[in-house]
């Protein structure tokens, strides 16, 4: 296993997501429908964990106070790898005892006891000697979430001591939240998501770079509170949760392997320079006939004279700013996201790029000085379900470009193919 890290085993793990949007006496939270939705299509999005969708439990929003401790109860009796539990809302601390308060729909200011949900009900279930999974982690998006880190424990003690002392028989028990305990928690009024989960799904879905292979609860809580510096998230951790991971990196490639010794050459006799190969007159026609003999490729459109463009097409046309007279005629986008574009098109004059703020473009008179590569790796250290991973590598007297890697091991290939079935137009 790669650096100890673990995956935990889909087949065996469950997930309980709740969120609360409308209140009927608080501020609405309409990003929070959004988190719970994303979440879902992300932890069963096989790139990232593949959790069964019959493993995720989504509960009503009108429903979490009478069936969310119910699903969660359940969920941890089935589970026997790992427990997800995850609650969007209003958070609300009690003004004597500063324990918290989930929010439910009909939670009134004032008076959380009355009307709110007591996170120490979550906290005492999930300690709970019934229960069958091994590693649970819950992540709370509300504001004083920082709380839940102390779960029903005295002022002073740690969510490590209480379960170190209770439960020697879960292996790992995390609680990652949005916020310290005396921090606000952000819902950017018109953001898709609420701050701390918008960046949790960046981060799934983008992964870190220079990281592991998978992604531990540490790492992520790393991660956010960096992006996060005002909302200081908060984790509570013991045992195993430094392991147990429920998340590949989307971003992580392994470092190739060293190349053996060449013996000593003598230096080659300089060569005049090469003559840049003049393009034949049909170039753009070549072009897409090459891209039209391709194999299908997820995420590519070859764009028609006539048809209706679909929606990456539009979108390169404004992230990629074509030159007059310039002719889109394919876009490939290889992720699709609300936070960032990207992706790689074709056009009558050349290639553009666009990839997490890097643009660049090379023209086709360019292309005899460029190499395409196409490369495919498993991910290591994955137990359960591992995954072949492929990227594109795109090397140029000015650019080297490497693409994010890409679960699908075909469509690189094929893209390879065709950059060089257009290199070798170019140099006749």
């Amino acid at each position: 296993m790669a650096d100890g890290l673990r995956l935990a085993d889909p087949a065996a793990s469950y997930a309980v997501l709740a969120g609360v949007s409308a209140y009927e006496h608080l501020d609405d939270l309409p990003a929070v429908a959004n988190n719970v939705a994303a979440l879902s299509a992300t932890l069963s999005d096989t790139g990232v964990w593949g959790l069964p969708p019959d493993r995720i439990e989504i509960v009503e929003p009108e429903k979490v106070g009478s069936r969310f401790i119910w699903a969660v109860d359940e969920a941890a009796k089935k589970a026997t790898d790992t427990l997800l539990v995850y609650y969007a809302g209003h958070g609300t601390p009690h003004d004597r005892t500063r324990e918290l308060f989930l929010g439910l729909p009909g939670q009134k200011p004032g008076y959380p006891e009355e009307t709110g949900l007591p996170y120490r009900w979550v906290a005492n279930m999930l300690n709970s000697t019934r229960i069958t999974a091994r590693h649970i982690v819950v992540i709370i998006d509300s504001c004083y979430s920082g709380l839940g880190t102390r779960g029903y424990m005295s002022a002073g003690e740690t969510l490590a001591q209480v379960v170190e002392g209770e439960f020697a028989d879960i292996k790992g028990h995390a609680v990652l939240t949005s916020s310290a305990a005396n921090k606000l928690s952000k819902a950017p009024v018109g953001a898709p998501y609420t701050a701390f989960t918008g960046e949790l799904l960046r981060i799934l879905e983008s992964g870190i770079e220079a990281g592991s292979a998978l992604l531990n609860v540490e790492t992520l809580h790393r991660e956010i509170r960096r992006r996060l510096p005002q909302q200081l998230p908060d984790l509570g951790a013991r045992g195993s949760t430094n392991v147990v991971c429920f998340a590949r990196n989307s971003a992580y490639i392994p470092a190739p392997p060293e190349p053996p010794a060449q013996p000593k050459r003598r230096p080659p006799v300089p060569q005049p320079p090469d003559t840049p190969p003049t393009l034949p007159p049909r170039m753009p026609v070549l072009v897409r006939r090459q891209l039209e003999q391709m194999a299908r490729v997820s995420g590519f459109h070859l764009v028609r004279s006539g048809h209706p463009e679909p929606r990456p097409v539009a979108r390169a046309r404004q992230v990629h700013f074509l030159s007059g007279g310039e002719e889109l005629i394919g876009v490939w986008q290889w992720k699709r996201s609300v936070f960032e574009s990207k992706s790689l098109v074709f056009t009558s004059w050349g290639i553009r790029v666009s990839d997490n703020g890097v643009s660049f473009q090379v023209s086709y008179a360019d292309f005899h000085q460029c190499a395409f590569e196409y490369r495919q790796f498993s991910v290591p250290g994955v137990e359960f379900g591992s995954v072949d991973k492929t990227y594109l590598s795109l090397s140029g007297p000015d650019v080297h470009w490497t693409s994010p890697p890409i679960t699908n091991r075909f469509d690189v290939r094929h893209l390879a193919d065709a950059l060089n079935g257009i290199r070798r137009t170019v140099m006749g």
